[in-house]
């Protein structure tokens, strides 16, 4: 496949001291700006860096730089922006000889035995060729072709789009690069979202969102879901684009439960999408009210409950039933609770607070009693075969 003509990145890093820029990305190590070249004063084995304004659709590509000393250089398709995992190919030199790498989630191998370059500071370019199944890697001085290296029928990841990066591998602080540009063929960020669940229960799996027109293939590593900061876990990603992202909601999600929704973010590697808003329900038995002036008194979950007092905005979460009598429960708005009918014998129910910004408080267990004849429960409520309400608590008949 011929090589792309749209020029993706020309930086000659002519510009004050300081930060690389705010078209580049540091992934590991320390790089910044110094007497008008890129520099790394990272002193570990590896520092990493990508310029992420303009992706490259294909392996398809040419790069042209110059460097003083031992670096490595390439197009890296970017895999979890979190922990860094890159992987791609990229050119090195020690001294004046050039070797062909690979980088596989970080971890750099050499393809062939060095071979002789050019002198430091002339400048390089840097070519890499799909051709049928397998990928050309060329060095040349001008069009001087200094040495070649076909890697057969590598894995999908060496083959998606990717970054221009700076790489090295040594440990030194001198290592500076200048006029560094990239051409091949320009890709769009245009990540959309084909599907989503139109309803979203905690605790619930098997979640699927179905995106295409990924830049970045997606994987477990470089998918996420979140509304906001709170993440659903990201189970397992299937598909050739379109792809199904598949996640499960923890049972102790940090959201409250709505009925117009929440709005989730499907992020692949540095694209992201919006759903529209997905209602957010309790984990099957289950049932919550929202708290409008709650009173924390007899008759009420919040009476004795372990942890903070209930206020307005909060929500109470309670099972529907209890056990081992299945007897239905409902609340309303103050946390007042009501029975369907009297208990029998000892009965309990599981209950806890989601407050309004999403924080969950300790779960608890309320227990209806029988004492002396009369129905008593925990929260101080008496009933009595005959009265359908007493206090604050009541049954219904």
């Amino acid at each position: 496949m011929a090589i792309g003509s749209d020029v993706l990145l020309s930086d000659d890093f002519d510009r004050a001291d300081g930060a690389l820029g705010s078209d580049w990305t540091v992934i590991t190590g320390a790089f910044g700006i110094e007497t008008n070249q890129a520099g790394t004063s990272d002193t570990t084995s590896r520092a990493l860096a990508i310029f992420d304004a303009a992706l490259i659709g294909s392996p398809d590509y040419k790069m042209a730089f110059t460097v003083n000393s031992q670096t490595t250089v390439g197009c890296l398709s970017r895999g979890s922006g979190a922990t860094g995992n890159v992987s791609g190919y990229l050119l090195g030199r020690s001294g004046n000889n050039i070797y062909f790498g690979k980088i596989d989630d970080n971890i750099i191998s050499q393809l062939a035995a060095p071979f002789v370059g050019t002198a430091m500071n002339n400048l390089i370019t840097y070519e890499t060729e799909t051709s049928g199944s397998d990928v050309v890697l060329r060095a040349k001085d001008g069009e001087n072709l200094l040495g070649a290296y076909t890697d057969s029928a590598p894995a999908a990841k060496y083959l998606t789009a990717g970054y221009a990066g700076l790489y090295s591998n040594a440990v030194r602080s001198d290592i500076a690069w200048d006029d560094f540009t990239a051409t091949g063929t320009a890709v769009s960020v245009g990540l959309t979202l084909d599907s989503a669940p139109s309803t979203m229960a905690r605790g619930e799996t098997g979640l699927d969102f179905v995106v295409s027109s990924a830049a970045v293939t997606p994987t477990t590593l470089n998918s996420t879901v979140k509304a906001g900061t709170v993440p659903l876990v990201v189970t397992g990603v299937t598909g050739a684009g379109p792809w199904t992202i598949t996640a499960s909601a923890p049972a102790i999600l940090a959201l409250q439960h709505s009925v117009t929704g929440h709005i989730w973010t499907v992020a692949v590697a540095a694209e992201s999408v919006a759903t529209s808003e997905i209602p957010l329900t309790p984990t099957s038995g289950w049932a919550y009210a929202d708290l409008s002036v709650p009173v924390n008194t007899a008759g009420t979950l919040g009476d004795g409950y372990l942890g903070a007092a209930a206020v307005t905005s909060d929500q109470w979460v309670y099972e529907t039933t209890t056990t081992p009598d299945s007897i239905a429960i409902t609340l309303d708005p103050q946390g007042y609770w009501c029975l369907a009918s009297g208990p029998t014998s000892t009965n309990t129910a599981l209950v806890y607070l989601i407050q309004a910004d999403g924080s969950l408080e300790t779960q608890d267990t309320v227990t209806f009693s029988i004492n002396r004849g009369s129905r008593l429960s925990s929260l101080g409520s008496q009933f009595s075969p005959i009265i359908a309400h007493r206090l604050n608590g009541h049954i219904e008949k």
